[in-house]
């Protein structure tokens, strides 16, 4: 675990019907180094506003000598 900040490097809508957004960030980490990554987040209405996330990325160290990729699925709601 760890903490890191980063910005929006672009967005684009890959369905209408979900709807589904892809995502990509580059992470500055406290001490990875640099996170690039993309998720996909497909909104789901019912009786609470659901997303459901995947995502993967790459991870390099601050003296670019490291890497590792990853992968992760998550599932949310928004509350008040």
């Amino acid at each position: 675990m760890g903490e890191g900040h980063g910005k929006l490097t672009g967005q684009r809508v890959l369905d209408m019907v979900g709807p589904k957004i892809e995502s990509s960030f580059t992470m500055n980490g406290a001490e990875e180094g640099k996170d690039h990554r993309s998720e996909r987040t497909v909104m789901k209405q019912g009786a609470l506003l659901v997303m459901q996330e995947e995502g993967q990325g790459i991870i390099t160290t601050k003296d670019g000598e490291g890497m590792a990729t990853w992968t992760g699925h998550g599932i949310g709601r928004f509350t008040t």
